[in-house]
């Protein structure tokens, strides 16, 4: 494993840091760090979480954090005595451990109590600790009904039985439900009264961005917040995401977005300044699909963009739902489709002709790229002549530039009713139509039960783009959806094969650069790109996709 990669892991591990109040000064001047693995404690030190790190309890009250991970078997009423006066608590509890079985949520809370702290969250962490994805707090049962109502995505038989036994606990009371939850984590604060979760309190106190929210009446105070927190991704390059609750609320006040590292914080400025530009090109009616942004504010040295709420389920949980009708799922497909295709036409920017040097950065430029980064094989390059004299014959016809999302899927799309909303912005730029469509389907199409047996994406990309729709009934729709927008766009059908190859061309080399990016690359450039595959199914097939379009 690289050491920039090693790192990234070690960095994610500590994501504990944004639910923990901010220190004065905003670094902790000494953590107490108990249980972690090699690595983390140089990692706290080196990206400025702590001055100094310890990783044995000391004898004396010297830490103003103290960070108890699952691992490390020790006793919190005798590890408490090593807080300051006003220092904080991080405790993991996993009760896959022989120790810790019979501990529960309320007896977790008593413990936490006798060692002298004041508790300040509880949190579910999903799928666990290792790889948390989200930090789901226990406290308020309005905030766990919208989590399995909104954003729970139950993908195999074992999370469609526990998202229906999740909404029976629910029903019954969240104490019950928290005696399910495998490995839990708490905060707390030494001998003061309760702090708000640091993103947050910083967010409103410091900035004033409470008064631009849109909040429930009644709300006023930081102590009425409960905060979810999602930590998406494996490296540096996704964002952690901070949604505040109301205490009873049913969905969240704001989503507040910040980077892992500073080396990111022009991405989240990128997408307030996106979403600005995007909401004054559409009409009222597509503007309150889109979220608002608020601004941006720094918290220590990460920026963190602030915006409104969708609201909705998300489209994932649907059409990436184990068992879901069809019915249902091709219903998704086409709210999204007509969505995009009626966004496409408001934000269409100009409509320049194949052979003009701005469609050339998306086509023949892009080839050029991916021959420097990864050479071509025999077939690639068949493929690629393919795509240039397709390129030749559409010489003069046009082609619009629209502003692409470019991570359109049913991960970053909800649905209320017939109501579509699109959030995530951050990829977003002008660039081709038919970028965001061909994503969604394919997406969608892989969603449908394929994920799960061996090279199944490939297969299944294969069949979407290769085989003829014939009496598929999910092939048809993807087809009809794509038939519609670029009839509503206006765009020569026979472009469409250079859409296909210039997409999955520009991901395999963004997926080479942001492997680089995060310390990932290997010798082989190749290796574990999967857009590199998708190019490899096209091109061993390219006299056909080029007839059947």
């Amino acid at each position: 494993m690289h050491s920039e990669e090693s790192e990234a892991a070690a960095l994610r591990r500590c994501d504990w840091r944004f639910l923990l109040p901010t220190p004065p000064g905003g670094v902790f001047e000494h953590i107490v760090l108990l249980g972690a693995r090699e690595g983390i404690a140089e990692t706290i030190v080196k990206s400025g979480i702590a001055r100094a790190v310890s990783e044995q309890v000391p004898g004396e009250r010297c830490a103003d954090a103290l960070i108890v991970l699952r691992r490390s078997g020790a006793s919190l009423e005798r590890c408490a005595g090593c807080l300051q006066p006003g220092g904080v608590l991080y405790w993991e509890i996993d009760r896959g451990n022989l120790a810790r079985t019979f501990t529960s949520v309320s007896s977790a809370t008593e413990e936490l109590r006798a060692a002298g702290l004041s508790p300040t969250g509880a949190y579910w962490v999903r799928p666990g600790f290792v790889n948390a994805q989200i930090y789901l707090p226990l406290q308020d049962e309005a905030v766990l009904r919208w989590y399995v109502r909104s954003l729970f995505t139950a993908t195999t038989l074992g999370e469609r039985v526990m998202e229906g036994v999740l909404r029976v606990m629910l029903s019954l009371g969240t104490r019950l439900t928290g005696a399910l939850i495998q490995e839990f984590a708490f905060t707390g604060v030494s001998e003061t009264e309760s702090a708000p979760p640091s993103v947050l309190g910083d967010a409103y106190v410091r900035n004033e961005l409470w008064r631009t929210v849109r909040r429930p009446r009644g709300v006023g105070r930081l102590s009425d917040q409960e905060l979810l927190l999602l930590t998406p991704g494996e490296d540096n390059w996704s964002r952690v995401v901070a949604m505040p609750f109301p205490r009873g609320g049913r969905e969240p006040i704001a989503v507040l977005k910040l980077a892992r590292v500073a080396e990111r914080n022009l991405h989240t400025e990128k997408e307030q300044r996106v979403l600005s530009e995007i909401r004054s090109a559409v009409d009222a009616d597509m503007r309150r699909t889109l979220p608002e942004g608020f601004g941006t504010f720094c918290w220590k040295e990460l920026t963190v963009g602030m915006e409104s709420y969708v609201s909705g389920r998300l489209l994932a949980a649907t059409s990436a739902r184990w068992g879901n009708s069809l019915p249902r799922k091709l219903q998704d497909l086409n709210l999204a489709a007509d969505w995009l295709t009626e966004f496409h036409r408001q934000t269409q920017v100009r409509r320049p002709k194949w052979g003009e040097p701005e469609l050339a950065a998306w086509s023949e430029r892009a080839l050029e790229r991916y021959e420097e980064a990864f050479g071509v094989t025999p077939a690639e390059r068949d493929l690629f002549e393919r795509t240039r004299e397709r390129l030749g014959q559409l010489l003069g016809s046009p082609f619009p530039i629209v502003w692409c999302h470019n991570g359109f899927s049913s991960w970053n799309i909800c649905r209320e009713n017939n109501d579509i909303g699109v959030f995530d912005w951050e990829s977003a730029e002008r660039g081709p139509a038919l970028f965001d469509l061909i994503y969604l389907v394919f997406r969608w199409n892989l969603e449908l039960g394929h994920s799960f047996r061996k090279d199944a994406h490939i297969r299944a990309f294969r069949e979407l783009f290769l085989a003829a729709p014939a009496r598929h009934t999910a092939r048809l729709a993807v087809h009809g959806a794509i038939q519609r927008y670029m009839e509503a766009l206006e765009i020569e059908p026979r472009s469409f094969p250079l859409s296909l190859v210039a997409l999955w061309t520009i991901r395999a080399i963004s997926r080479a650069n942001r492997a680089q990016l995060v310390g990932q690359v290997g010798p082989d450039p190749r290796k574990h790109n999967v857009y590199v595959s998708y190019l490899a199914v096209l091109a061993a097939d390219a006299p056909r996709l080029f007839r059947s379009w």
